[in-house]
Protein backbone atom coordinates (compact mmCIF):
# COMPACT_ATOMS: atom_id res chain seq x y z
CA UNK A 1 0.00 0.00 0.00
CA UNK A 2 1.27 3.47 -0.83
CA UNK A 3 2.51 5.67 2.02
CA UNK A 4 -0.14 8.26 2.87
CA UNK A 5 2.23 11.06 1.96
CA UNK A 6 2.69 9.82 -1.61
CA UNK A 7 -0.86 9.10 -2.79
CA UNK A 8 -0.69 11.82 -5.47
CA UNK A 9 -4.47 11.59 -5.91
CA UNK A 10 -6.12 13.13 -8.96
CA UNK A 11 -9.33 11.16 -9.63
CA UNK A 12 -12.06 12.17 -10.11
CA UNK A 13 -11.03 15.58 -11.49
CA UNK A 14 -13.81 17.48 -9.71
CA UNK A 15 -12.62 16.53 -6.22
CA UNK A 16 -10.37 19.22 -4.63
CA UNK A 17 -7.32 17.25 -3.47
CA UNK A 18 -4.53 19.13 -1.70
CA UNK A 19 -0.92 18.03 -2.15
CA UNK A 20 1.08 18.97 0.93
CA UNK A 21 4.36 17.82 -0.56
CA UNK A 22 5.68 16.81 -3.93
CA UNK A 23 5.07 13.19 -4.86
CA UNK A 24 5.97 10.82 -7.68
CA UNK A 25 3.62 10.61 -10.65
CA UNK A 26 0.63 8.33 -10.42
CA UNK A 27 2.15 5.93 -12.95
CA UNK A 28 4.74 4.96 -10.36
CA UNK A 29 2.00 3.44 -8.26
CA UNK A 30 0.06 1.54 -10.90
CA UNK A 31 -0.03 -2.07 -9.79
CA UNK A 32 -1.17 -5.14 -11.69
CA UNK A 33 -4.60 -6.27 -10.62
CA UNK A 34 -7.03 -8.92 -11.64
CA UNK A 35 -8.63 -8.28 -14.99
CA UNK A 36 -11.86 -6.33 -15.15
CA UNK A 37 -14.87 -8.54 -14.74
CA UNK A 38 -17.16 -6.49 -16.97
CA UNK A 39 -20.40 -7.99 -17.85
CA UNK A 40 -19.67 -10.93 -15.76
CA UNK A 41 -16.87 -11.59 -13.29
CA UNK A 42 -15.90 -11.72 -16.47
CA UNK A 43 -12.86 -10.68 -18.18
CA UNK A 44 -10.30 -12.87 -16.62
CA UNK A 45 -7.99 -12.72 -19.59
CA UNK A 46 -4.30 -11.95 -18.89
CA UNK A 47 -3.73 -8.66 -17.08
CA UNK A 48 -3.12 -5.56 -19.14
CA UNK A 49 0.13 -3.76 -18.50
CA UNK A 50 -0.29 -0.22 -17.13
CA UNK A 51 1.70 0.97 -20.14
CA UNK A 52 -0.29 -0.97 -22.75
CA UNK A 53 -2.36 1.93 -24.03
CA UNK A 54 -1.63 1.14 -27.69
CA UNK A 55 -1.55 -2.66 -27.59
CA UNK A 56 -3.09 -4.30 -30.66
CA UNK A 57 -3.90 -7.94 -31.23
CA UNK A 58 -4.42 -10.28 -34.14
CA UNK A 59 -8.00 -10.68 -32.96
CA UNK A 60 -8.91 -6.99 -32.69
CA UNK A 61 -6.59 -5.60 -35.37
CA UNK A 62 -7.11 -1.82 -35.08
CA UNK A 63 -7.72 0.16 -31.91
CA UNK A 64 -11.26 1.53 -31.72
CA UNK A 65 -11.64 5.27 -32.16
CA UNK A 66 -13.70 7.29 -29.71
CA UNK A 67 -16.88 6.95 -31.83
CA UNK A 68 -16.63 3.22 -32.59
CA UNK A 69 -17.56 -0.10 -31.01
CA UNK A 70 -17.35 -3.75 -32.08
CA UNK A 71 -20.04 -6.38 -32.50
CA UNK A 72 -19.60 -10.12 -32.55
CA UNK A 73 -21.26 -12.06 -35.37
CA UNK A 74 -22.35 -15.65 -34.77
CA UNK A 75 -23.29 -17.69 -37.83
CA UNK A 76 -25.42 -20.83 -38.07
CA UNK A 77 -23.42 -24.04 -38.42
CA UNK A 78 -24.11 -27.59 -39.57
CA UNK A 79 -24.58 -28.93 -36.04
CA UNK A 80 -24.21 -27.98 -32.38
CA UNK A 81 -20.94 -29.92 -32.31
CA UNK A 82 -19.36 -27.65 -34.90
CA UNK A 83 -16.54 -25.38 -33.58
CA UNK A 84 -17.55 -21.93 -32.35
CA UNK A 85 -16.69 -19.48 -35.14
CA UNK A 86 -17.21 -15.75 -34.83
CA UNK A 87 -16.24 -12.57 -36.61
CA UNK A 88 -15.76 -9.08 -35.19
CA UNK A 89 -17.28 -6.08 -36.96
CA UNK A 90 -16.67 -2.39 -36.20
CA UNK A 91 -19.44 0.22 -36.31
CA UNK A 92 -19.85 3.90 -35.52
CA UNK A 93 -21.77 4.94 -32.43
CA UNK A 94 -24.49 6.58 -34.55
CA UNK A 95 -24.60 4.04 -37.42
CA UNK A 96 -25.02 0.38 -36.53
CA UNK A 97 -27.26 -2.62 -37.23
CA UNK A 98 -29.72 -4.08 -34.75
CA UNK A 99 -27.90 -6.12 -32.10
CA UNK A 100 -28.30 -7.80 -28.72
CA UNK A 101 -26.13 -7.57 -25.61
CA UNK A 102 -25.27 -10.55 -23.43
CA UNK A 103 -25.17 -10.55 -19.63
CA UNK A 104 -23.50 -13.55 -17.98
CA UNK A 105 -20.73 -14.61 -15.60
CA UNK A 106 -17.27 -15.10 -17.04
CA UNK A 107 -16.41 -17.90 -14.61
CA UNK A 108 -19.88 -19.41 -14.41
CA UNK A 109 -21.65 -20.49 -11.25
CA UNK A 110 -18.59 -22.40 -10.02
CA UNK A 111 -16.20 -19.48 -10.63
CA UNK A 112 -14.00 -21.45 -13.04
CA UNK A 113 -12.18 -18.75 -15.02
CA UNK A 114 -9.74 -21.15 -16.72
CA UNK A 115 -9.24 -20.28 -20.39
CA UNK A 116 -9.82 -23.72 -21.85
CA UNK A 117 -12.31 -23.61 -24.76
CA UNK A 118 -11.36 -22.28 -28.23
CA UNK A 119 -13.42 -19.79 -30.21
CA UNK A 120 -12.23 -19.24 -33.77
CA UNK A 121 -12.26 -15.65 -34.97
CA UNK A 122 -12.12 -14.23 -38.47
CA UNK A 123 -11.37 -15.74 -41.89
CA UNK A 124 -8.09 -17.30 -40.72
CA UNK A 125 -9.65 -18.99 -37.68
CA UNK A 126 -7.49 -17.18 -35.14
CA UNK A 127 -7.82 -18.93 -31.78
CA UNK A 128 -9.16 -17.06 -28.76
CA UNK A 129 -9.44 -19.19 -25.62
CA UNK A 130 -12.56 -18.62 -23.52
CA UNK A 131 -13.84 -19.95 -20.22
CA UNK A 132 -16.18 -22.92 -20.23
CA UNK A 133 -19.17 -20.72 -19.37
CA UNK A 134 -18.37 -18.13 -22.05
CA UNK A 135 -17.96 -20.89 -24.64
CA UNK A 136 -21.26 -22.48 -23.56
CA UNK A 137 -22.96 -19.09 -23.87
CA UNK A 138 -21.67 -18.61 -27.44
CA UNK A 139 -22.87 -22.10 -28.36
CA UNK A 140 -26.28 -21.45 -26.80
CA UNK A 141 -26.75 -18.17 -28.68
CA UNK A 142 -25.61 -19.52 -32.05
CA UNK A 143 -28.57 -19.23 -34.43
CA UNK A 144 -30.05 -22.17 -36.30
CA UNK A 145 -30.37 -20.05 -39.44
CA UNK A 146 -28.61 -16.94 -40.71
CA UNK A 147 -26.51 -14.91 -38.29
CA UNK A 148 -26.83 -13.09 -34.97
CA UNK A 149 -25.08 -9.87 -33.92
CA UNK A 150 -24.29 -9.61 -30.23
CA UNK A 151 -22.10 -7.52 -27.93
CA UNK A 152 -19.95 -9.46 -25.45
CA UNK A 153 -17.60 -7.14 -23.58
CA UNK A 154 -14.88 -9.73 -22.91
CA UNK A 155 -14.47 -10.31 -26.65
CA UNK A 156 -15.60 -7.07 -28.29
CA UNK A 157 -13.15 -4.95 -26.26
CA UNK A 158 -9.39 -5.38 -26.51
CA UNK A 159 -8.74 -6.05 -22.84
CA UNK A 160 -4.98 -5.56 -23.27
CA UNK A 161 -5.38 -1.97 -24.47
CA UNK A 162 -5.93 0.22 -21.40
CA UNK A 163 -7.00 3.26 -23.42
CA UNK A 164 -9.57 1.34 -25.48
CA UNK A 165 -10.79 -0.51 -22.43
CA UNK A 166 -11.39 2.66 -20.41
CA UNK A 167 -13.10 4.42 -23.32
CA UNK A 168 -15.40 1.48 -24.08
CA UNK A 169 -16.36 0.97 -20.43
CA UNK A 170 -17.23 4.68 -20.19
CA UNK A 171 -19.82 4.25 -22.95
CA UNK A 172 -21.16 0.85 -21.99
CA UNK A 173 -24.32 2.63 -20.89
CA UNK A 174 -24.95 3.76 -24.46
CA UNK A 175 -24.13 0.31 -25.84
CA UNK A 176 -26.73 -1.30 -23.58
CA UNK A 177 -29.29 1.46 -24.09
CA UNK A 178 -29.08 1.16 -27.89
CA UNK A 179 -29.31 -2.62 -28.17
CA UNK A 180 -32.55 -4.41 -29.06
CA UNK A 181 -32.49 -6.38 -25.82
CA UNK A 182 -30.17 -7.98 -23.26
CA UNK A 183 -30.04 -11.76 -23.15
CA UNK A 184 -29.23 -13.10 -19.67
CA UNK A 185 -27.34 -16.40 -19.73
CA UNK A 186 -27.41 -18.13 -16.34
CA UNK A 187 -25.41 -21.21 -17.37
CA UNK A 188 -25.88 -24.52 -19.16
CA UNK A 189 -27.60 -25.96 -16.09
CA UNK A 190 -30.33 -23.32 -16.37
CA UNK A 191 -30.84 -22.59 -20.08
CA UNK A 192 -32.01 -25.47 -22.26
CA UNK A 193 -31.73 -25.51 -26.04
CA UNK A 194 -33.29 -28.23 -28.17
CA UNK A 195 -32.50 -28.17 -31.91
CA UNK A 196 -35.63 -27.41 -33.92
CA UNK A 197 -37.60 -26.40 -30.82
CA UNK A 198 -38.34 -22.99 -29.36
CA UNK A 199 -38.77 -21.85 -25.75
CA UNK A 200 -42.05 -20.89 -24.14
CA UNK A 201 -41.99 -17.10 -24.13
CA UNK A 202 -43.81 -15.02 -21.54
CA UNK A 203 -43.70 -11.83 -19.50
CA UNK A 204 -42.41 -12.14 -15.97
CA UNK A 205 -45.81 -11.46 -14.36
CA UNK A 206 -47.29 -14.42 -16.27
CA UNK A 207 -44.58 -17.06 -15.79
CA UNK A 208 -42.72 -16.23 -12.56
CA UNK A 209 -43.39 -16.34 -8.82
CA UNK A 210 -41.11 -14.77 -6.23
CA UNK A 211 -42.13 -17.54 -3.86
CA UNK A 212 -40.85 -17.19 -0.30
CA UNK A 213 -39.25 -13.80 -0.93
CA UNK A 214 -42.60 -12.03 -0.70
CA UNK A 215 -45.57 -12.01 1.63
CA UNK A 216 -47.94 -11.72 -1.31
CA UNK A 217 -49.90 -14.98 -1.68
CA UNK A 218 -51.22 -14.04 -5.10
CA UNK A 219 -47.82 -14.45 -6.72
CA UNK A 220 -46.73 -17.73 -5.21
CA UNK A 221 -49.24 -20.41 -6.10
CA UNK A 222 -50.95 -19.57 -9.37
CA UNK A 223 -50.23 -21.19 -12.71
CA UNK A 224 -48.90 -19.66 -15.88
CA UNK A 225 -50.94 -19.67 -19.09
CA UNK A 226 -51.26 -22.84 -21.19
CA UNK A 227 -50.96 -25.09 -18.17
CA UNK A 228 -47.32 -24.28 -17.36
CA UNK A 229 -46.51 -24.01 -13.65
CA UNK A 230 -44.98 -20.69 -12.65
CA UNK A 231 -41.23 -20.62 -12.11
CA UNK A 232 -40.10 -19.93 -8.54
CA UNK A 233 -37.60 -17.12 -9.03
CA UNK A 234 -36.48 -16.93 -5.38
CA UNK A 235 -33.71 -19.58 -5.59
CA UNK A 236 -32.60 -18.26 -8.98
CA UNK A 237 -31.95 -14.82 -7.46
CA UNK A 238 -29.43 -16.46 -5.11
CA UNK A 239 -27.19 -17.53 -7.97
CA UNK A 240 -23.73 -16.03 -8.31
CA UNK A 241 -24.83 -14.12 -11.42
CA UNK A 242 -27.13 -11.83 -9.42
CA UNK A 243 -24.29 -10.75 -7.10
CA UNK A 244 -22.35 -9.17 -9.99
CA UNK A 245 -22.00 -5.40 -9.83
CA UNK A 246 -22.09 -5.06 -13.63
CA UNK A 247 -25.57 -6.51 -14.11
CA UNK A 248 -27.16 -3.45 -12.50
CA UNK A 249 -26.14 -1.27 -15.45
CA UNK A 250 -26.69 -4.05 -17.98
CA UNK A 251 -30.28 -4.75 -16.96
CA UNK A 252 -31.44 -1.25 -16.07
CA UNK A 253 -30.32 0.41 -19.30
CA UNK A 254 -31.51 -2.20 -21.79
CA UNK A 255 -34.91 -1.67 -23.48
CA UNK A 256 -35.86 -5.31 -22.84
CA UNK A 257 -34.41 -8.23 -20.88
CA UNK A 258 -34.78 -11.94 -21.71
CA UNK A 259 -33.84 -14.60 -19.12
CA UNK A 260 -34.08 -18.23 -20.14
CA UNK A 261 -34.83 -20.73 -17.37
CA UNK A 262 -35.22 -24.27 -18.59
CA UNK A 263 -37.35 -24.06 -21.72
CA UNK A 264 -39.01 -20.78 -20.71
CA UNK A 265 -37.87 -17.33 -21.83
CA UNK A 266 -38.82 -14.73 -19.21
CA UNK A 267 -39.24 -11.21 -20.56
CA UNK A 268 -39.12 -7.87 -18.77
CA UNK A 269 -39.24 -4.28 -19.99
CA UNK A 270 -40.12 -0.81 -18.72
CA UNK A 271 -43.86 -1.53 -18.85
CA UNK A 272 -43.65 -4.67 -16.71
CA UNK A 273 -46.21 -4.16 -13.90
CA UNK A 274 -45.02 -6.98 -11.65
CA UNK A 275 -43.28 -7.59 -9.32
CA UNK A 276 -43.67 -4.20 -7.71
CA UNK A 277 -41.16 -2.42 -5.49
CA UNK A 278 -42.51 -3.98 -2.29
CA UNK A 279 -42.09 -7.50 -3.63
CA UNK A 280 -38.54 -6.90 -4.88
CA UNK A 281 -37.61 -5.36 -1.52
CA UNK A 282 -37.76 -8.82 0.03
CA UNK A 283 -34.99 -10.03 -2.27
CA UNK A 284 -31.22 -9.46 -2.37
CA UNK A 285 -31.66 -7.48 -5.60
CA UNK A 286 -34.11 -4.64 -4.79
CA UNK A 287 -32.82 -2.71 -7.82
CA UNK A 288 -34.55 -5.28 -10.09
CA UNK A 289 -37.70 -3.16 -9.80
CA UNK A 290 -35.96 -0.70 -12.16
CA UNK A 291 -35.11 -3.18 -14.96
CA UNK A 292 -35.31 -1.43 -18.36
CA UNK A 293 -36.34 1.84 -16.71
CA UNK A 294 -32.95 3.42 -17.52
CA UNK A 295 -32.45 5.02 -14.10
CA UNK A 296 -32.93 4.28 -10.44
CA UNK A 297 -35.39 6.87 -9.15
CA UNK A 298 -32.69 8.38 -6.95
CA UNK A 299 -29.96 9.16 -9.43
CA UNK A 300 -27.11 10.13 -7.12
CA UNK A 301 -24.08 7.88 -6.91
CA UNK A 302 -24.50 7.48 -3.16
CA UNK A 303 -28.05 6.15 -3.68
CA UNK A 304 -26.73 3.60 -6.14
CA UNK A 305 -24.07 2.45 -3.67
CA UNK A 306 -26.74 1.96 -1.03
CA UNK A 307 -29.08 -0.05 -3.28
CA UNK A 308 -26.28 -2.27 -4.62
CA UNK A 309 -24.38 -2.76 -1.37
CA UNK A 310 -24.50 -6.57 -1.72
CA UNK A 311 -23.04 -6.59 -5.25
CA UNK A 312 -19.47 -7.74 -5.86
CA UNK A 313 -16.71 -7.62 -8.46
CA UNK A 314 -13.43 -9.48 -8.89
CA UNK A 315 -11.69 -6.16 -9.64
CA UNK A 316 -12.51 -3.74 -6.80
CA UNK A 317 -12.55 -0.81 -9.24
CA UNK A 318 -15.52 -2.32 -11.03
CA UNK A 319 -17.86 -1.88 -8.05
CA UNK A 320 -17.58 1.83 -8.82
CA UNK A 321 -17.18 1.75 -12.60
CA UNK A 322 -20.21 -0.53 -13.04
CA UNK A 323 -22.48 2.12 -11.52
CA UNK A 324 -21.09 5.25 -13.15
CA UNK A 325 -23.15 4.74 -16.32
CA UNK A 326 -26.31 5.12 -14.24
CA UNK A 327 -25.40 8.52 -12.80
CA UNK A 328 -27.06 11.35 -14.72
CA UNK A 329 -24.97 14.17 -13.22
CA UNK A 330 -22.58 15.68 -15.81
CA UNK A 331 -19.90 15.85 -13.11
CA UNK A 332 -20.00 12.08 -12.57
CA UNK A 333 -16.54 10.44 -12.67
CA UNK A 334 -15.41 8.49 -15.73
CA UNK A 335 -13.74 5.06 -15.55
CA UNK A 336 -9.95 5.10 -15.74
CA UNK A 337 -8.17 1.74 -15.71
CA UNK A 338 -4.74 3.35 -15.69
CA UNK A 339 -5.31 4.11 -11.99
CA UNK A 340 -4.75 1.54 -9.23
CA UNK A 341 -7.62 0.34 -7.01
CA UNK A 342 -6.52 2.50 -4.06
CA UNK A 343 -6.96 5.73 -6.07
CA UNK A 344 -10.44 4.67 -7.20
CA UNK A 345 -11.55 3.69 -3.68
CA UNK A 346 -10.39 6.99 -2.18
CA UNK A 347 -11.79 8.92 -5.16
CA UNK A 348 -15.27 7.44 -4.85
CA UNK A 349 -15.40 8.18 -1.12
CA UNK A 350 -14.18 11.74 -1.74
CA UNK A 351 -16.74 12.26 -4.54
CA UNK A 352 -19.63 11.16 -2.31
CA UNK A 353 -18.41 13.20 0.67
CA UNK A 354 -17.38 16.41 -1.10
CA UNK A 355 -19.38 16.54 -4.34
CA UNK A 356 -22.62 14.86 -3.22
CA UNK A 357 -22.34 15.93 0.44
CA UNK A 358 -23.23 12.42 1.54
CA UNK A 359 -21.40 11.32 4.73
CA UNK A 360 -23.59 8.21 4.82
CA UNK A 361 -21.26 6.62 2.27
CA UNK A 362 -19.02 5.64 5.18
CA UNK A 363 -21.66 3.25 6.53
CA UNK A 364 -21.19 1.18 3.36
CA UNK A 365 -17.48 0.71 4.04
CA UNK A 366 -16.41 -2.70 2.83
CA UNK A 367 -14.08 -3.23 5.81
CA UNK A 368 -11.30 -4.30 3.47
CA UNK A 369 -8.91 -6.64 5.29
CA UNK A 370 -5.42 -5.41 5.96
CA UNK A 371 -2.84 -6.25 3.34
CA UNK A 372 -4.88 -5.87 0.14
CA UNK A 373 -3.90 -2.24 -0.35
CA UNK A 374 -7.30 -0.59 0.19
CA UNK A 375 -8.48 1.48 3.16
CA UNK A 376 -10.99 -0.24 5.46
CA UNK A 377 -13.36 2.75 5.23
CA UNK A 378 -13.70 2.65 1.44
CA UNK A 379 -17.22 1.88 0.14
Amino acid sequence: MEPHSTYSLSWPPGVPYINQSSAPSKSAFVQPCKQHEFGADHTAVPDASPHSEHVLSTIHENELSSNEFRLLCLTAEQSDDFPVRISLETYEDERYPEYECVSYTWGGEDGDDTLCRPAYIGPYWDVSLQTKNCWNMLTFLRPERGHRLIWVDAICINQQNVRERSAQVAKMGAIYSNCRRVVVYLGDDMANKTPGDYPVRGWIEDVVSLGSTTTSSSSSSSSAPSGHTKIDFAPILKRRYFSRAWIVQELLLSPQVAIQVGNTEIRLDSSTPWPDARQWSYTAVPWMQYVSKARISKNSFSDLIEMTADSSASDSRDKAFALLGLVSAPSAPRPDYSLPPLHIAVGIAAYCLLSERYPGVLQWASANPAGIGLPSWAP
